[in-house]
């Protein structure tokens, strides 16, 4: 009873949150333009949209969306200065003239255009990363759009074994150093061997787990039952017929007012 009461608590929190496979229709939906345009303001008005969208229909998890955002941040800015300081147009108006510095009006257009462009395609992927995961995804293809079982669950396998091979590779290491008396240096003969050993216990596993999934009948690919039910609403649907028109209504009017620029430079 208990665990009801947990499971149906779980749940309402995540009642808002829209269904996985409306989330990533999204993201592909308003990646588009992005993708293709090279001017600052395509990008920017998208990228205000999926803040938007993070907050209140993806509900991501701040810790997590920083943890993963912020390291890559140092791509966006990269280009930018790349872009900025190597950059020539001698049709350009000069706008900086230090020594070797020269930046030109034309430099500072592209340099802004690519970096809003790359922070706008990292930050949707990130957010969706940040508010779902590959399983809840897999999940809801396999019950909506009727995803080969056989390939769902054994990503599902696969993705469970992971810390297993987390836990592994510390417990090899653990033993390496009480075998050499703690005494092991990082060398390339230990990364090997540890390597090594990791990989034949990878093995191992995945033979047990191909074994213990044909016993349950996986191999039988007819339709199933779930545990976790992926719940398509009306909700989604309008979320989704939403987003499409309105990407294409601001794509239109963007390309009516001469702002949008085709581009993938």
């Amino acid at each position: 009873m208990i665990f009801s009461l947990r499971r149906s608590s779980h749940t309402e929190v995540k009642k808002r949150q829209v269904n996985p496979l409306a989330g990533i229709s999204f993201v592909f939906v308003i990646s588009i333009p992005i993708f293709f345009s090279f001017d600052i303001t395509t990008p920017s008005i998208f990228l205000a949209i999926s803040i938007i969208n993070s907050i209140i229909f993806f509900q991501i998890e701040i810790k997590k969306f920083i943890k993963i955002f912020l390291p890559l941040i140092s791509l966006p800015l990269g280009l930018f200065f790349l872009n900025i300081f190597f950059y020539r147009d001698n049709t350009s108006q000069l706008l900086i003239n230090l020594a070797v510095i020269k930046i030109t009006q034309a430099a500072l257009n592209r340099s802004l255009t690519v970096f809003f462009r790359s922070l706008s395609l990292i930050y949707l992927s990130v957010s969706y990363l940040a508010a779902y995961s590959p399983i809840q995804l897999v999940n809801s293809i396999m019950q909506h759009l009727h995803f080969s079982p056989r390939i769902g669950f054994s990503i599902f396998a696969a993705w469970n074994t992971i810390p297993y091979f987390k836990e592994e590779y510390i417990r090899i290491k653990n033993t390496q150093l009480i075998r050499k008396r703690g005494k092991t240096k990082p060398s390339l003969e230990n990364i090997v061997e540890r390597a090594t050993t990791l990989l034949v216990n990878v093995i191992r596993h995945a033979e047990r787990v191909s074994i213990s999934m044909f016993v349950r009948g996986i191999d039988n690919a007819q339709r199933r039952s779930f545990l976790n039910q992926s719940v398509w609403t009306s909700i989604d649907t309008l979320y989704l017929t939403a987003t499409i028109i309105l990407t294409a209504v601001i794509l239109l009017l963007l390309i009516k007012g001469k702002i949008f620029v085709f581009g993938l430079t």
